[in-house]
């Protein structure tokens, strides 16, 4: 007996998302490293809080039968490239830098991703030049595929930084004795200041004060002042997002704040979401008058610390490829960009011309 064909749905709503729900998170973590945004709690939690996602969003779904095999969540705009309006296909606006699509490993990625792309102008209701991908890792399928897709083009731009947590002793055998040396001295000159504490919240009741602190903590710094008002307490539709994540991963015992405390006020707050082998530190702060003790690396510390006696966590995700990581000594992998052009003459078109203006930059 055949196996069912391969179907294109695209979820449209909460309903929809929810309906499929279980079955996504079981796909994703059957994965040998899926990253948060793969997840449907991720998508959900930015369908529910922006807007513009809300109106925008064409989560691409790939079903075999009942079975969900791949999701694709884009949305689609429009940008001036050659002096011609082109119709660009690209990750949804997430808050996540880095960003990922879903395909099953069971499945062929070459088949599902061929057929969604014969049918993907009838899945969003209208024509398309070029999926735009944009915060890849160097581990993607979507990588992968573009060493195999005739029209595809991709280009390295960026690094995101992890920590290799599976083995004790990250601190001592990693890091440069110079690190070391300045997070025993801060950690004396905290002490000296009051009575400090280290905690990890994992469940609520407990997660919703932990929340307001990560709130506070990550607003006391210069992203609230000085770094273009970014904090997330000062945006309600980021605060949504951030608390709906919390709650849904929580559901799967995945949701962790780290809290570095004195004298009973929170001063450094790391807010993580766990998926099957990986802690993902999305947002860090910390109170900005403590700066000269370094109260982010003092949290990073307890955290890599508390995962390597952890028997889920193999490493932590610092997302970026912000410089001030680099002190950790992480694995640096590459971010790329990876466009896919549609079949048409024109997507042949603006392919070969981006082909042309590739080859003449370079010398």
């Amino acid at each position: 007996m055949s196996s069912p064909k391969l179907e294109i749905r695209v979820l449209k709503s909460e309903a929809n998302i929810r309906a499929v729900y279980d079955d996504w998170f079981k796909l994703a973590d059957s994965l040998d490293s899926a990253g948060v945004t793969q997840y449907p709690q991720h998508v959900l939690s930015c369908f529910l809080a922006f807007e513009a996602i809300r109106n925008e969003s064409k989560i691409v779904a790939v079903f075999r039968g009942n079975h969900i095999c791949a999701v694709f969540p884009v949305r689609q705009v429009t940008r001036r490239l050659y002096g011609a309006r082109v119709r660009v296909l690209e990750f949804l606006d997430f808050p996540v830098p880095v960003r990922d699509v879903l395909i099953d490993p069971r499945e062929s990625a070459d088949e599902v991703f061929n057929f969604l792309v014969d049918g993907m102008a009838g899945a969003i209701e209208g024509a398309w030049d070029f999926m735009c991908f944009r915060g890849v890792l160097e581990t993607s399928v979507l990588v992968e595929l573009a060493e195999r897709y005739a029209l595809s083009v991709k280009s390295h731009y960026d690094f995101s930084h992890k920590l290799d947590v599976s083995h004790a002793g990250y601190v001592q055998n990693v890091l440069k004795s110079k690190v070391r040396s300045n997070l025993r001295r801060n950690l004396k000159k905290l002490g000296a200041r009051g009575t400090y504490e280290f905690r990890t919240i994992d469940s609520y009741p407990q997660l919703e004060a932990a929340f307001d602190a990560f709130l506070t903590t990550e607003a006391a710094g210069w992203k609230s002042v000085r770094g273009g008002k970014r904090a997330v307490a000062l945006h309600a539709d980021q605060t949504a997002f951030y608390r709906s994540l919390l709650q849904e991963s929580a559901r799967h015992g995945r949701s962790h704040i780290h809290l570095l405390s004195l004298d009973g006020e929170p001063i450094a707050s790391d807010y993580c979401i766990l998926t099957a082998d990986a802690c993902f530190s999305l947002k860090h702060g910390y109170d900005e008058q403590y700066s000269d003790i370094a109260p982010g690396n003092l949290l990073r510390e307890y955290t890599v610390e508390y995962y390597e006696g952890n028997n889920v966590v193999n490493s932590i995700d610092l997302v970026s490829g912000m410089k001030w990581h680099l002190a950790w000594q992480p694995e640096r992998r590459k971010v790329y960009e990876v466009r896919f052009y549609n079949k048409t003459l024109r997507a042949r078109t603006l392919f070969g011309l981006s082909r042309l203006r590739r080859k003449y930059s370079k010398r």
